[in-house]
């Protein structure tokens, strides 16, 4: 399966530089340097999304963000938001099946959202979920991740 490049457009006030597709995602209209213009869409047939319940994870319990892809096909993650609106401080991490491949921290209150891109993708194993997981209880963390699958 071939994969398109994504691009993550974050939030704006407004859509200048902005194009609704007919099948209704959006694209970004983008200068390159020989001066021509090219677009990269938001979205593609292998993009993945997850976000998390209203609540936010609450308990030390991995949640699927991305399921096993299928055989020979990985999931990579190339986005990660989350804010911790609990007064409990704790580790977030990402886990490919069983093993943690990326760990950060939630501050108890946090106040602004932590957002990472991950210049080079998360890379999952082939067939294998890929998950979000709390290391302390008593959180309420709120997250959101984004990549696509591959080989």
């Amino acid at each position: 399966m071939a994969t398109k490049p994504s691009v993550i457009i974050p939030a704006v006030g407004s859509a200048q530089g902005y194009t609704q597709q007919p099948d209704g995602t959006v694209a970004l209209d983008v200068n390159v340097v020989s001066g021509a213009a090219s677009t990269a869409t938001s979205t593609a047939p292998d993009s993945l999304n997850y976000t998390s319940a209203s609540g936010g994870l609450t308990d030390p319990v991995d949640v699927v963000a991305f399921p096993a892809a299928g055989a020979g096909v990985r999931n990579y993650m190339t986005g990660l938001q989350y804010i911790n609106s609990g007064a409990t401080a704790g580790e977030i991490v990402v886990k490919d099946g069983a093993n943690v491949i990326w760990r950060g921290y939630a501050p108890g209150g946090m106040e602004s959202l932590a957002s990472i891109f991950f210049s080079t993708p998360l890379r999952g194993s082939p067939n294998t979920t890929m998950s979000i997981g709390l290391l302390m209880g008593q959180m309420a963390v709120r997250v959101s991740a984004q990549g696509y699958k591959g080989a």
